[in-house]
Formats: C-alpha cells, structure tokens, sequence
C-alpha cells in the first residue's frame, strides 16, 4: 500500500479502506505526503507534514491490526534533514 498515491485521483485518502479491506494481507507501506490532486503531477513524494494527509488515524488502524510488515519512507528531497523530521514523525506516530 502507498499512503501517498491513496491521496491522489481520490476526494479522500483511501489508505484506511484500504486498511480496513487488506489489512490482513498488507506486507509492505510506502509513506510519503502530497497534496492530493487527479493527475501524476500531483505525486510529489513531500516530507511528512508538508502535504495535507492527516496520518494520524491511517496509523492509529494499523496499530489497531497489529500491522508488523515494512514501511518505507519515499520522500523526493534531496535534503536529508526533511528525510530525518520525516523518519522522526512516523516513528511518534507508531
């Protein structure tokens, strides 16, 4: 599942019912923010809390599943304190 592109072509994140139909299965997350939007363009790989996904509850239902697989951070910036501050707010959210 990649919460990012679960913001796009969509009016909402479908990250939770997607959780909610496949969490039994779920292997591997990509985590990254955008700003929604309906076209590729839109999928800009933005550091956590710089778009406009409220992560919170997507992480709230995977603790409620027990989700124990993969996340990957996929932020396109070739700043590394954005990679850090990113890794930071996703390891508060778990």
């Amino acid at each position: 599942m990649d919460i990012g592109h679960a913001n796009l072509f969509a009016k909402e994140n479908r990250s939770l019912n997607l959780i909610n139909n496949f969490g039994k299965i779920l292997k591997h997350i990509h985590v990254h923010d955008n700003v929604g939007g309906d076209a590729e363009k839109f999928d800009l790989h933005l550091p956590i809390g710089t778009g406009n996904i409220n992560f919170t509850p997507i992480f709230d239902k995977l603790k409620e599943i027990e989700y124990s697989g993969n996340i990957t951070l996929e932020i396109h910036n070739s700043d590394r304190e954005y990679r850090k501050i990113s890794l930071n707010r996703i390891r508060k959210l778990r």
